[in-house]
Protein backbone atom coordinates (compact mmCIF):
# COMPACT_ATOMS: atom_id res chain seq x y z
CA UNK A 1 0.00 0.00 0.00
CA UNK A 2 2.82 2.40 0.89
CA UNK A 3 4.92 1.60 -2.19
CA UNK A 4 1.85 2.17 -4.46
CA UNK A 5 1.30 5.66 -3.08
CA UNK A 6 4.99 6.50 -3.51
CA UNK A 7 4.91 5.28 -7.14
CA UNK A 8 1.76 7.33 -7.97
CA UNK A 9 3.23 10.50 -6.44
CA UNK A 10 6.46 10.10 -8.41
CA UNK A 11 4.56 9.54 -11.66
CA UNK A 12 2.47 12.70 -11.15
CA UNK A 13 5.58 14.81 -10.49
CA UNK A 14 7.30 13.51 -13.63
CA UNK A 15 4.21 14.21 -15.75
CA UNK A 16 3.98 17.76 -14.44
CA UNK A 17 7.66 18.42 -15.15
CA UNK A 18 7.28 17.02 -18.70
CA UNK A 19 4.33 19.37 -19.39
CA UNK A 20 6.22 22.39 -18.06
CA UNK A 21 9.26 21.57 -20.19
CA UNK A 22 7.06 21.24 -23.29
CA UNK A 23 5.40 24.61 -22.63
CA UNK A 24 8.77 26.23 -22.04
CA UNK A 25 10.19 24.89 -25.29
CA UNK A 26 7.15 26.14 -27.25
CA UNK A 27 7.45 29.62 -25.73
CA UNK A 28 11.18 29.75 -26.48
CA UNK A 29 10.53 28.88 -30.12
CA UNK A 30 7.79 31.55 -30.35
CA UNK A 31 10.08 34.20 -28.86
CA UNK A 32 12.75 33.38 -31.46
CA UNK A 33 10.34 33.40 -34.43
CA UNK A 34 8.38 36.45 -33.26
CA UNK A 35 10.75 38.98 -31.62
CA UNK A 36 7.85 41.23 -30.73
CA UNK A 37 6.60 38.57 -28.38
CA UNK A 38 10.01 38.19 -26.74
CA UNK A 39 9.15 40.35 -23.73
CA UNK A 40 5.83 38.61 -23.35
CA UNK A 41 7.35 35.13 -23.46
CA UNK A 42 10.10 36.16 -21.11
CA UNK A 43 7.50 37.31 -18.62
CA UNK A 44 5.73 33.97 -18.93
CA UNK A 45 8.88 31.84 -19.05
CA UNK A 46 10.45 33.26 -15.90
CA UNK A 47 7.74 31.94 -13.53
CA UNK A 48 7.66 28.65 -15.47
CA UNK A 49 11.41 28.39 -15.13
CA UNK A 50 10.99 29.11 -11.43
CA UNK A 51 8.41 26.31 -11.21
CA UNK A 52 10.75 23.95 -13.04
CA UNK A 53 13.56 24.69 -10.63
CA UNK A 54 11.14 24.30 -7.74
CA UNK A 55 9.90 20.94 -8.99
CA UNK A 56 13.43 19.82 -9.80
CA UNK A 57 14.41 20.67 -6.26
CA UNK A 58 11.39 18.80 -4.91
CA UNK A 59 12.05 15.65 -6.92
CA UNK A 60 15.73 15.80 -5.98
CA UNK A 61 14.72 15.98 -2.34
CA UNK A 62 12.25 13.13 -2.91
CA UNK A 63 14.93 10.78 -4.27
CA UNK A 64 17.32 11.96 -1.55
CA UNK A 65 14.76 10.94 1.07
CA UNK A 66 14.26 7.56 -0.61
CA UNK A 67 18.02 7.01 -0.54
CA UNK A 68 18.09 7.92 3.16
CA UNK A 69 15.26 5.46 3.87
CA UNK A 70 17.18 2.71 2.05
CA UNK A 71 20.30 3.52 4.07
CA UNK A 72 18.32 3.39 7.33
CA UNK A 73 16.75 0.05 6.36
CA UNK A 74 20.19 -1.35 5.49
CA UNK A 75 21.60 -0.11 8.81
CA UNK A 76 18.68 -1.72 10.66
CA UNK A 77 19.34 -5.02 8.87
CA UNK A 78 23.01 -4.91 9.89
CA UNK A 79 22.05 -4.04 13.47
CA UNK A 80 19.52 -6.90 13.67
CA UNK A 81 22.15 -9.31 12.36
CA UNK A 82 24.63 -8.15 14.99
CA UNK A 83 22.01 -8.53 17.75
CA UNK A 84 21.26 -12.08 16.52
CA UNK A 85 24.98 -12.91 16.53
CA UNK A 86 25.39 -11.51 20.05
CA UNK A 87 22.43 -13.57 21.28
CA UNK A 88 23.92 -16.70 19.68
CA UNK A 89 27.28 -16.02 21.32
CA UNK A 90 25.58 -15.48 24.69
CA UNK A 91 23.70 -18.78 24.31
CA UNK A 92 26.97 -20.56 23.48
CA UNK A 93 28.65 -18.98 26.49
CA UNK A 94 25.83 -20.23 28.72
CA UNK A 95 26.25 -23.73 27.26
CA UNK A 96 30.01 -23.63 27.89
CA UNK A 97 29.37 -22.40 31.43
CA UNK A 98 26.96 -25.27 32.07
CA UNK A 99 29.37 -27.82 30.56
CA UNK A 100 32.27 -26.50 32.63
CA UNK A 101 30.23 -26.86 35.82
CA UNK A 102 29.31 -30.44 34.91
CA UNK A 103 32.95 -31.23 34.16
CA UNK A 104 34.06 -29.69 37.45
CA UNK A 105 31.51 -31.80 39.34
CA UNK A 106 32.56 -34.98 37.53
CA UNK A 107 36.25 -34.38 38.30
CA UNK A 108 35.45 -34.39 42.00
CA UNK A 109 37.69 -37.00 43.68
CA UNK A 110 34.60 -38.78 44.93
CA UNK A 111 33.50 -39.61 41.36
CA UNK A 112 36.71 -39.50 39.34
CA UNK A 113 38.54 -42.70 38.41
CA UNK A 114 42.08 -41.95 37.22
CA UNK A 115 42.20 -45.19 35.22
CA UNK A 116 39.60 -43.85 32.79
CA UNK A 117 39.28 -41.01 30.33
CA UNK A 118 35.96 -39.16 30.57
CA UNK A 119 34.25 -37.74 27.47
CA UNK A 120 31.46 -35.25 28.10
CA UNK A 121 28.63 -35.86 25.66
CA UNK A 122 25.23 -34.25 25.08
CA UNK A 123 22.18 -36.52 24.92
CA UNK A 124 20.73 -36.23 21.41
CA UNK A 125 17.73 -38.53 21.72
CA UNK A 126 15.86 -40.34 24.49
CA UNK A 127 14.20 -43.68 23.77
CA UNK A 128 10.53 -44.03 24.75
CA UNK A 129 9.78 -44.42 28.46
CA UNK A 130 8.87 -47.92 29.74
CA UNK A 131 10.18 -49.66 26.61
CA UNK A 132 13.58 -51.05 25.68
CA UNK A 133 15.67 -48.23 27.08
CA UNK A 134 18.34 -46.52 25.01
CA UNK A 135 19.66 -43.05 24.16
CA UNK A 136 21.83 -41.48 21.47
CA UNK A 137 24.73 -39.27 22.53
CA UNK A 138 26.75 -36.71 20.58
CA UNK A 139 30.14 -38.44 20.66
CA UNK A 140 31.37 -41.22 18.41
CA UNK A 141 34.43 -42.93 17.02
CA UNK A 142 35.93 -39.57 16.00
CA UNK A 143 35.97 -38.65 19.69
CA UNK A 144 37.52 -41.97 20.74
CA UNK A 145 34.28 -43.66 21.88
CA UNK A 146 34.24 -47.46 21.60
CA UNK A 147 31.60 -50.17 21.83
CA UNK A 148 31.40 -51.40 25.43
CA UNK A 149 32.36 -48.07 27.06
CA UNK A 150 30.42 -47.39 30.24
CA UNK A 151 28.14 -44.34 30.30
CA UNK A 152 27.84 -42.55 33.64
CA UNK A 153 26.85 -39.37 35.41
CA UNK A 154 28.97 -38.65 38.49
CA UNK A 155 29.24 -42.14 40.05
CA UNK A 156 25.90 -43.41 38.72
CA UNK A 157 25.89 -46.04 35.97
CA UNK A 158 23.49 -45.26 33.13
CA UNK A 159 24.37 -47.86 30.51
CA UNK A 160 26.98 -48.77 27.90
CA UNK A 161 27.76 -47.98 24.28
CA UNK A 162 26.49 -50.62 21.83
CA UNK A 163 26.99 -48.84 18.47
CA UNK A 164 29.39 -46.10 17.43
CA UNK A 165 29.18 -43.80 14.42
CA UNK A 166 31.51 -41.00 13.39
CA UNK A 167 30.11 -38.35 15.71
CA UNK A 168 27.41 -40.05 17.77
CA UNK A 169 26.72 -43.34 19.54
CA UNK A 170 23.83 -45.51 20.67
CA UNK A 171 23.72 -46.37 24.36
CA UNK A 172 21.76 -49.20 25.97
CA UNK A 173 20.46 -48.18 29.39
CA UNK A 174 20.49 -50.31 32.53
CA UNK A 175 16.67 -50.22 32.38
CA UNK A 176 16.78 -52.27 29.16
CA UNK A 177 15.58 -55.88 29.61
CA UNK A 178 18.41 -57.10 27.37
CA UNK A 179 21.16 -55.79 29.65
CA UNK A 180 22.49 -57.80 32.61
CA UNK A 181 24.99 -56.28 35.04
CA UNK A 182 27.04 -58.08 37.72
CA UNK A 183 26.47 -56.17 40.95
CA UNK A 184 27.07 -56.32 44.70
CA UNK A 185 24.48 -55.50 47.33
CA UNK A 186 25.44 -55.71 51.00
CA UNK A 187 28.42 -57.99 50.13
CA UNK A 188 26.16 -60.30 48.11
CA UNK A 189 26.94 -60.92 44.43
CA UNK A 190 23.90 -60.71 42.18
CA UNK A 191 22.73 -59.86 38.65
CA UNK A 192 20.79 -56.70 37.87
CA UNK A 193 18.51 -56.61 34.82
CA UNK A 194 16.12 -54.11 33.32
CA UNK A 195 12.39 -54.54 33.05
CA UNK A 196 9.40 -53.09 31.23
CA UNK A 197 8.30 -51.44 34.46
CA UNK A 198 9.95 -48.47 36.16
CA UNK A 199 11.96 -50.77 38.49
CA UNK A 200 15.02 -52.93 37.91
CA UNK A 201 15.16 -56.61 38.89
CA UNK A 202 17.80 -58.06 41.21
CA UNK A 203 18.38 -61.77 40.58
CA UNK A 204 20.28 -64.65 42.24
CA UNK A 205 19.76 -63.43 45.82
CA UNK A 206 18.88 -66.36 48.09
CA UNK A 207 16.66 -66.36 51.16
CA UNK A 208 19.80 -66.62 53.29
CA UNK A 209 21.32 -63.45 51.87
CA UNK A 210 20.91 -60.35 53.98
CA UNK A 211 19.46 -57.81 51.54
CA UNK A 212 17.01 -55.17 52.74
CA UNK A 213 15.13 -52.14 51.46
CA UNK A 214 17.39 -49.11 51.04
CA UNK A 215 20.58 -51.06 50.30
CA UNK A 216 22.80 -49.61 47.57
CA UNK A 217 23.37 -51.77 44.50
CA UNK A 218 26.79 -51.18 42.89
CA UNK A 219 28.72 -52.72 40.02
CA UNK A 220 31.09 -55.55 40.95
CA UNK A 221 33.36 -55.16 37.89
CA UNK A 222 33.92 -58.93 37.63
CA UNK A 223 32.83 -59.06 33.98
CA UNK A 224 35.43 -56.48 32.92
CA UNK A 225 32.76 -54.40 31.17
CA UNK A 226 31.80 -51.98 33.89
CA UNK A 227 34.11 -50.32 36.40
CA UNK A 228 33.67 -51.24 40.05
CA UNK A 229 31.52 -49.38 42.57
CA UNK A 230 29.25 -47.47 40.19
CA UNK A 231 25.84 -47.02 41.76
CA UNK A 232 23.00 -48.57 39.76
CA UNK A 233 20.14 -48.10 42.21
CA UNK A 234 18.66 -48.79 45.63
CA UNK A 235 16.61 -51.75 46.82
CA UNK A 236 12.95 -50.76 46.95
CA UNK A 237 11.19 -54.11 47.50
CA UNK A 238 12.11 -57.52 49.01
CA UNK A 239 9.67 -60.44 48.94
CA UNK A 240 8.88 -62.46 52.07
CA UNK A 241 8.02 -65.68 50.24
CA UNK A 242 10.03 -68.28 52.19
CA UNK A 243 8.94 -71.09 49.88
CA UNK A 244 11.07 -69.75 47.04
CA UNK A 245 14.83 -70.36 46.86
CA UNK A 246 15.53 -66.82 45.64
CA UNK A 247 14.14 -63.56 46.84
CA UNK A 248 12.14 -61.34 44.48
CA UNK A 249 13.82 -57.96 44.74
CA UNK A 250 13.07 -54.70 42.98
CA UNK A 251 15.56 -51.88 42.62
CA UNK A 252 14.80 -48.23 41.91
CA UNK A 253 17.06 -46.62 39.35
CA UNK A 254 19.59 -44.32 41.04
CA UNK A 255 19.04 -41.48 38.59
CA UNK A 256 16.38 -40.48 36.07
CA UNK A 257 18.01 -40.31 32.66
CA UNK A 258 15.26 -37.97 31.44
CA UNK A 259 16.45 -35.32 33.89
CA UNK A 260 19.88 -35.17 32.24
CA UNK A 261 21.20 -33.29 29.23
CA UNK A 262 24.78 -34.52 29.43
CA UNK A 263 26.50 -37.81 30.29
CA UNK A 264 30.08 -39.02 30.51
CA UNK A 265 31.56 -41.89 28.52
CA UNK A 266 34.28 -43.80 30.38
CA UNK A 267 37.13 -45.08 28.22
CA UNK A 268 39.59 -47.47 29.87
CA UNK A 269 43.06 -45.99 29.31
Amino acid sequence: MVSFKKSTKTSNILKKISILFAIAIVLIIISIKVPALSNLTSGIFIPIKSDIFSFSSNIGGFFYNINNINNIEYSNTILERKIYNYKSELANLNIYKSENKILKDQLNKKYFNTNYRYTLSRILYYGPINTLGYIYVGSGSNQGVKVGDAVVYKNFLLGKVIYTYSNYSKVILISNVNLSIPVIVNKVNAILTGSLSSSLILQDVTQLDNVKIGDSVVTSGIDGTFPQNLITGYVSYVSNNKSSTFKAISVDNAINIYDLQYVFIMDNQ
